[in-house]
């Protein structure tokens, strides 16, 4: 157990002079509250830690203990989640650390020579249990993947790795290097511009004709990087964001894609521009529909547009529209009480099982937004008409299919969408 770990580093400590601290989390909570996977929030959590103690104690260095193995296991993991060429590297020997430097001085060493060297002077070393569960993907490559490689393949299959991720590094190192004579060049010719909003980069736009001309290697580099400044870092973009950017460059001008870190990617004329903008926040609006009767009753919209609501009996020949700005529902099908609102989370339509059925089944409102290529920014601006969570009506578009008018209906509540003038 980590308890025990704990009390076995200790001991061990105090035997041989060495310093020792414990710091303690509840790592799923955190895990939660961030955001992260647990692995993810344990490692944050541990770095912080370091970064801690080398503060107090006057520290540059931080050396920790990953192996041949753990760097073969991590390029193996990278390959198969898709992180491209930059994947490959797998884990630096030597990486900055805001004001300090990890170092990783056992990089060279198969897990099996550590511990073989630690038999062999009696030294004592415990496992981490959870190495051992099946529970996390690394864990899986670890103790299944990599000794079937071993097994079957080649029993230096980890060396091979480890050998591959330094000449991938050597190589990325060299093209990032061509990748940056690129673009000043890129500059000095404007077709690569740069914008700066209180401090960090904001949008980026390179001439389409100069990426489309580039070698793949040096195109991807560059598109990463400048993702990669947009964000802040370039952990989640992936080869397939950029692959996506790339399709960018024969396409017709105003399409756009988004990607990670609420970066979006669209053709201009003459340029694919990355930008990275923080929207104002729509304000969500609510209006709780009251005293519905036979006059008018209407509802001011946040974009000044109207929306009108009457209720009317239903006579025989009626004629019932069949445009988006206008819609009839049969009122008595309405079980509660109506709202003019934006959108929430579980909103829903009851939509028909296809063509000609009777059935109705439950399409959530964000698969309909995805269907309908409604963009991200437009959604929360989207006004609905509710019964709950259930839309009657998405607002100037299609209607729900529970609530349609037919012989039986005896009351209809008439909606209408007035644009402003």
């Amino acid at each position: 157990s980590a308890d025990a770990d704990e009390h076995f580093v200790e001991a061990f400590c105090r035997e041989k002079g060495i310093g020792f601290r414990a710091f303690h989390a509840d790592i799923p909570k955190l895990a939660k509250e961030k955001g992260l996977t647990e692995e993810e929030a344990g490692r944050q959590f541990r770095y912080e830690c370091f970064a801690k103690v080398c503060a107090e104690e006057g520290l540059k260095y931080i050396a920790v203990a990953h192996n041949r193995d753990d760097l073969a296991e991590t390029v193996l993991f990278n390959i198969a989640r898709g992180s491209g060429i930059s994947g490959l590297r797998g884990i630096a020997p030597v990486r900055a650390f805001g004001e300090y430097t990890i170092i990783r001085p056992l990089l060279d060493c198969s897990r099996a020579m550590i511990e073989d060297y630690l038999t062999k002077k009696g030294i004592a070393y415990r496992t981490d249990e959870t190495n051992l569960t099946g529970e996390y993907s690394r864990n899986r490559i670890r103790n299944t993947v990599l000794p079937i490689l071993k097994e079957s393949i080649n029993s230096e299959a980890a060396a091979h790795i480890a050998g591959a991720a330094k000449r991938a590094a050597e190589l990325e190192d060299f093209v990032a290097c061509a990748a940056k004579k690129c673009i000043d060049e890129l500059k000095a010719a404007g077709k690569y511009s740069e914008e700066d909003e209180e401090g960090r980069t904001v949008r980026i736009g390179i001439g389409s004709e100069a990426l489309e001309g580039m070698h793949p290697a040096l195109r991807s580099v560059i598109l990463r990087g400048a993702m990669g400044s947009l964000a802040g870092k370039l952990k989640d973009i992936e080869e397939i964001h950029v692959t996506a950017v790339e399709s960018l460059i024969a396409n017709q001008v105003g399409r756009s894609l988004d990607l990670p870190y609420g970066i979006t990617a669209r053709r201009d004329y003459g340029s694919i521009v990355l930008e990275t903008v923080k929207k104002p926040e729509k304000e969500a609006f609510f209006h709780e529909v009251t005293e519905l009767g036979g006059e008018p009753y209407e509802v001011a919209l946040p974009d000044g547009n109207r929306l009108i609501l009457r209720l009317i009996p239903c006579e025989k020949n009626l004629n019932i529209p069949g445009n988006d700005y206008t819609k009839f529902f049969d009122y008595d099908k309405i079980k509660g009480s109506i709202a003019v609102r934006t959108r929430r989370e579980g909103d829903h339509l009851l939509v028909k099982a296809g063509a000609g059925s009777g059935t109705l089944c439950s399409k959530s409102l964000k698969t309909w937004f995805i269907d309908n290529k409604v963009a991200g920014p437009d959604r929360d601006g989207t006004i609905l008409l509710a019964e709950g969570s259930h839309v009657l009506w998405i607002v100037g578009s299609r209607g729900d299919d529970s609530c349609y008018v037919t012989d039986e209906t005896r009351r209809i509540l008439a909606a209408e969408l007035i644009h402003r003038n």
